[in-house]
C-alpha cells in the first residue's frame, strides 16, 4: 500500500516536471518572439525618426506640444 502511494506520487512529480518543461519552452518561444517584435519596432521607429511611447504617442506629438 505504501509502495502504491509512492508510485502515484512519483508519477505526479514526473507529470509536473514535464508540464514545467513544456511551459518553459513556451515562455522561451514567447520571449524570443517578443524580442523580435521589439527589435522590428525599434528599427521601424528609428527609420522614421520617431520614438514610440507606451500610450502610442510619438516624438512628433511631443515636439508639437512644445
Amino acid at each position: 500500500m505504501l509502495l502504491n502511494e509512492f508510485l502515484k506520487a512519483h508519477r505526479r512529480i514526473e507529470e509536473q516536471e514535464a508540464t514545467v518543461a513544456r511551459l518553459q519552452n513556451q515562455i522561451d518561444a514567447v520571449t524570443t518572439g517578443l524580442q523580435k517584435v521589439s527589435a522590428q519596432l525599434a528599427a521601424a521607429n528609428g527609420d522614421a525618426g520617431m520614438r514610440s511611447d507606451i500610450d502610442g504617442s510619438s516624438r512628433a506629438a511631443d515636439i508639437g506640444s512644445e
